[in-house]
């Protein structure tokens, strides 16, 4: 599988029923977590319990309708971005969470931002 594809298949498991926003939140995360080297990124999402679209093997990319295939192509474009150097993150936050699923301890205490169903956060 290329990086392309990876990328690809993480935002759209993880954050397919958020806002553009939300989907670019989440590829800063990845940009920031690979501290923007394309060399990093494939590790960075493919780490063990980082991304929980991958716990279970590869994510599954179901395109249903004209909008699934819409939000399926703007995916693929910001994925390019991501690994041309044309991305340019919209927070320095290096994690996030669904806050209705859960309440992580490690996130205590610490600054965030809601964008959508998710918060972002910067640990130290």
């Amino acid at each position: 599988m290329d990086l392309l594809e990876i990328i690809s298949k993480t935002l759209w498991a993880e954050v397919r029923g958020e806002s553009f926003d939300g989907i670019k939140a989440v590829a800063s995360v990845i940009m920031n977590r690979a501290k923007q080297d394309i060399n990093n990124i494939k590790d960075v999402i493919l780490k063990p319990k980082q991304f929980s679209c991958w716990n279970n093997g590869t994510p599954v990319v179901t395109i249903k309708n004209d909008s699934d295939n819409l939000l399926w192509m703007s995916i693929m474009l910001l994925a390019e971005s991501m690994i041309n150097g044309g991305f340019i993150p919209i927070g320095d936050w290096t994690h996030y969470y669904n806050p209705k699923l859960c309440n992580p301890k490690w996130a205590k205490g610490i600054s965030f931002v809601d964008i959508g169903n998710h918060r972002f956060l910067k640990t130290k």
